[in-house]
């Protein structure tokens, strides 16, 4: 009697834990620019949020967990799974990632809230349309002016337009600096060489600049 009891408790645990998760819910889509051309190899995330409040501070504090994540096919395409789970306050859908998102040319898209969505237990449909920056255009013309493969070419492409050029006061007329302020860093150029860089504090663009002056 006691061997049928453990049995038959066996199938009521694995009951138990399948509501608890609820039902697997596919989270897919398909991202492109405004152009319609679909973007390959983008890293899409899936991830929750947790809130806890701190008896010690009085504070709610929100973690964040990975819940799945996959790469846009070559036309765009993916797709993710996942399991409602009660104990969570949240889950958003995040287009970027530092190692394949082009911050360059495009805009960062903001996280889309599925939280609704997949409480429902549905499968889950998202599309994006990324925005270019809209100094784009002036970033390919400068590198087609002073190369891609030029040391110019390759900061332009890497990091953008700087916020500001200067040309240092008794320096020669090819010697110039390109300051990246909420990046924190200068390179100092002569001719087609970099000669220089200097690294400091991220801080804001001086207020004359409006943020993206030259």
């Amino acid at each position: 009697m006691l061997a049928v009891a453990l049995v038959a408790a066996v199938p009521a645990a694995g009951v138990a834990l399948a509501q608890e998760d609820g039902p697997e819910v596919f989270v897919s889509g398909r991202v492109q620019n405004e152009d319609g051309e679909p973007l390959a190899g983008l890293e899409v995330t899936l991830i929750r949020t947790h809130k806890k409040m701190s008896l010690w501070r009085s504070k709610r504090t929100v973690s964040e967990s990975e819940l799945d994540r996959a790469t846009t096919d070559e036309h765009g395409f993916y797709e993710l799974r996942t399991h409602d789970d009660g104990s969570f306050s949240s889950y958003f859908l995040r287009f970027y990632d530092p190692g394949s998102f082009d911050i360059v040319r495009y805009q960062v898209p903001t996280d889309e809230d599925l939280t609704r969505r997949v409480r429902r237990g549905r499968d889950v449909v998202q599309n994006l349309v990324v925005r270019e920056n809209p100094e784009w255009p002036e970033v390919v013309e400068h590198v087609e002016r002073f190369g891609a493969e030029s040391p110019r070419g390759q900061v332009l492409r890497q990091i953008g337009m700087p916020e500001k050029v200067m040309h240092p006061d008794g320096a020669q007329p090819e010697n110039e600096e390109w300051w990246y302020y909420r990046r924190g860093i200068v390179y100092k150029f002569s001719g087609a060489k970099i000669i220089g860089e200097h690294r400091f504090d991220p801080v804001p663009p001086p207020p004359q600049l409006g943020g993206g002056g030259r």
